[in-house]
């Protein structure tokens, strides 16, 4: 379970910046694989009540992230070493980093050292994410913001104004 040597590169950002085209490009190097966002796994172990050294059956994990809507979005059908060892206790690294193997082998890609993920929200958890991940690195993609503000105005989610948009990109950039 969990290669030790498999770390990650995680590219992050302001949303619009450009990380998924990056983590694209990243991914697409020998032996790296870039992984969809993980939103997900912020959104369920970043917390003050999670213990990220503590053992956990792999149910716990699973059950934690299994029903979220951004895991659906993976084209990806995990297999019984994510779904059903509810014996084996690993800490929350080990099981990220199973679940990338998994997702990997799912799409029939062996032979990788380094995994990329492209998640622009990991630029508020890094501090988070080094303390699962001392080995990974970091890239923080800054793109002009005149150009993120006429991408993300025009969506659905996000700021929709000038005035929603400057603290939104400061926030990500700072």
């Amino acid at each position: 379970i969990g290669m030790p040597g498999r770390s990650p590169i995680f590219v992050c950002g302001c949303d619009r910046s450009g990380t998924t085209a990056l983590g694209c490009l990243l991914g697409g190097q020998p032996s790296w694989i870039s992984i969809p966002e993980t939103h997900f796994i912020i959104e369920a172990f970043c917390n003050n009540t999670y213990q990220p050294e503590k053992p956990e059956p792999i149910s716990y994990y699973w059950d934690a992230i299994k029903d979220n809507w951004r895991l659906a979005i993976w084209d990806y059908t995990p297999s019984n070493k994510i779904t059903s060892m509810s014996l084996d206790h690993v800490d929350l690294r080990t099981f990220i980093t199973t679940l990338v193997e998994d997702y990997a082998a799912y799409h029939q890609i062996s032979a990788f050292d380094r995994w990329v993920d492209h998640s622009p929200m990991n630029v508020l958890h890094v501090e988070w994410l080094l303390e699962l991940f001392p080995d990974a690195k970091f890239i923080h993609l800054v793109r002009d913001p005149r150009a993120v503000a006429a991408s993300v105005t025009q969506l659905p989610w996000g700021p929709n104004t000038t005035a929603e948009f400057v603290p939104f990109w400061l926030q990500k950039v700072s």
